[in-house]
């Protein structure tokens, strides 16, 4: 995924779940989507974290980003 400003990736695991990024003035933001609450919850994250996330969906099939802490809900109203 290149470092810049609108670039976005979204990986989707075995059971559904998903976990997405993107790119916002080089900053990466990585969520998840909630469709129940008609949100999304995420914040930025340095690389590491998101290695993380991606990991856990790859091997467990596990959406870890509440893991987190310090999420922001994302009201898609």
């Amino acid at each position: 995924m290149p470092v810049r400003t609108g670039a976005w990736l979204c990986c989707r695991g075995r059971s559904g779940g998903i976990v997405q990024m993107r790119w916002e003035q080089r900053r990466l933001w990585l969520e998840t989507p909630d469709p129940e609450a008609s949100a999304s919850l995420g914040r930025h994250v340095t690389i590491p974290e998101a290695e993380r996330m991606i990991r856990a969906l790859a091997t467990e099939d596990r959406v870890a980003v509440p893991e987190l802490g310090g999420l922001t809900t994302d009201s898609w109203n």
